[in-house]
């Protein structure tokens, strides 16, 4: 068996289950996803999509989580990236800067490392967005303002 997955972020998650009945179509697990946990501290900070906020401790612990349900299968992340917050409002000379997209890709790759180096996840292969993964969406080089889950 292989693994494929999409991650783009983590978040917080509170048990409902003692508060309310899971709806029939009911698939996250009769769960309310937060960016905040009880203590008021964000999961990652603010992008343009309103449901991706980076967490590269989650995309590790959800690596290691994976290879420790399934076995240690090989595992390939399929896509990964971020938007930034008013980026088609920024310059030309502060696209091009691109220093959150940077920091990003340099957490999440460092996190993926230590799962392989340091926990043992089976990880294969990886791909980050590019620049025309945006384009498919309904905005073309707008950022998608869609909800994924």
């Amino acid at each position: 068996m292989r693994l494929f997955q999409n991650h783009y972020c983590a978040n917080y998650v509170k048990d409902m289950s003692k508060t309310r009945p899971a709806p029939a179509t009911d698939y996250t697990g009769n769960v309310e996803l937060l960016f905040e946990n009880n203590k008021g501290e964000s999961v990652g900070p603010i992008t343009q999509s309103p449901w991706l906020r980076p967490n590269p401790q989650g995309f590790r612990n959800l690596l290691n989580w994976i290879s420790n349900r399934y076995d240690h299968p090989p595992i390939y992340v399929t896509e990964n990236g971020t938007s930034i917050l008013h980026e088609n409002d920024l310059t030309r000379d502060e696209i091009l800067k691109d220093d959150f997209r940077v920091k990003y890709f340099e957490d999440y790759v460092q996190a993926m490392a230590q799962a392989s180096a340091e926990d043992g996840v089976n990880v294969k292969g990886y791909f980050g967005w590019s620049l025309m993964d945006n384009f498919e969406w309904a905005e073309g080089y707008e950022v998608c303002s869609c909800v994924l889950w």
